[in-house]
């Protein structure tokens, strides 16, 4: 736990993260179908992508900047809202309009 050793400004990174990621899931939805893919357990077709698309770059260009090179858009936390909206309101049998 961060906690313990007072880290806590770990979690507002965590936040981003996770809102980064549904917006990359959606651009690599785009070249693969990775619902599909996860299924089969053809994991090296997700490494790849997330290879030659996030990790060659490591930190040597800004996040906004690989955000826009990835998903040909700026960082959109739509993305997130949506992600979150279709999980629970699937989860707890709900439709949200």
């Amino acid at each position: 736990m961060h906690w313990s050793d007072a880290s806590f400004g770990y979690f507002p990174t965590y936040a981003l993260g996770t809102t980064y990621a549904a917006q990359f899931m959606a651009a690599m939805e785009k070249n693969l179908d990775v619902e599909q893919t996860l299924l089969d357990g053809n994991l090296s077709l997700i490494f790849d992508w997330l290879r030659q698309n996030i990790h060659q770059f490591g930190g040597s260009i800004e996040t906004q900047d690989l955000i826009l090179k990835v998903c040909g858009e700026a960082f959109d936390p739509n993305y997130y809202v949506n992600y979150l909206i279709t999980k629970y309101s699937t989860l707890v049998g709900i439709p949200f309009e």
